[in-house]
């Protein structure tokens, strides 16, 4: 049975018995324990030793982290209306185009939306 992220989250938070880590990721492990103020710094020991094998890994989690449920909202990346109106109008990255979008009007965009349609800058 293939298992995901959450199941082996929900297993090291609820004690529910321990997986096999054939599909462990650590990465998604780890960023998925750094949303919660109790579970933050087992992520982050984690990070400094990424090099142990990842059963050592799990293992960690799973009998040092105390049973308690925990619901934990994931960061999602913000949508912005119009990004990829920014990013071809000025030539910037995803990024750098947030960061304008900021400062940008409505009316801004809708004249660099304009100027696109016309094909001049």
């Amino acid at each position: 049975m293939n298992y995901t992220p959450f199941d082996y989250l929900k297993t090291i938070n609820n004690k529910d018995g321990q997986l096999p880590i054939d599909n462990y990721n650590l990465f998604i492990i780890n960023r998925g324990l750094s949303f919660n103020s109790q579970t933050i710094l087992f992520a982050n020991e984690l990070n400094m030793n990424h090099h142990i094998p990842n059963n050592w890994a799990y293992d960690f989690l799973y009998f040092g982290i105390p049973k308690k449920k925990r619901y934990d909202k994931w960061i999602k990346r913000e949508e912005v209306k119009d990004l990829d109106v920014i990013v071809e109008y000025y030539n910037i990255s995803f990024t750098k185009a947030l960061q304008y979008s900021k400062i940008l009007s409505v009316e801004q965009i809708k004249e660099l939306k304009r100027r696109l349609d016309k094909g001049g800058k």
